[in-house]
């Protein structure tokens, strides 16, 4: 599935990220910083986002070199997410998401999350596991990403 969306240029969430750098994990403000996602990112998402404070604070910023990345969820064929190997919903539930540049401008993670939460495929894997907050993308080939859900 290919996808695009434009980004923004001011961000609420990154600012106030920025005025809590410091701020220790015991009093930062979790519920603020969880509102001003919901405002900016959430478009109807089946995930919820759980990403590092130091990984959101770069939100607007380019994520990769690449003009063109595919970003590979395959938590259906993990053990741990319950299905067999001979499972038909493994296939179907398995998903690579293609998101590109717009306009010669680099792809940013808001770009990334705001595509992702317009995969239909992560709808259906949330029907079938808890396994929906995002905690990781991580690059594990040349323009090819992995992304990790956890509970």
């Amino acid at each position: 599935m290919v996808l695009s969306h434009s980004s923004s240029s001011s961000s609420p969430l990154v600012a106030f990220l920025e005025s809590q750098r410091e701020v220790d994990e015991e009093d930062f403000d979790y519920d603020e910083m969880f509102r001003l996602m919901g405002e900016e990112l959430d478009d109807g998402a089946a995930f919820s986002i759980g990403l590092a404070r130091s990984e959101l604070l770069k939100l607007d910023q380019p994520f990769t070199p690449h003009a063109r990345i595919t970003i590979y969820d395959g938590r259906a064929c993990c053990p741990s997410f319950g299905f067999a190997e001979d499972d038909p919903r493994r296939a179907l539930l398995t998903t690579e998401t293609v998101v590109e540049a717009i306009e010669n401008q680099p792809i940013t993670l808001r770009q990334i999350l705001k595509i992702m939460s317009r995969v239909p495929e992560y709808a259906e894997i949330a029907t079938c596991n808890d396994h929906i907050c995002l905690e990781l993308i991580e690059e594990y080939a040349d323009g090819k990403y992995s992304c990790f859900f956890g509970s």
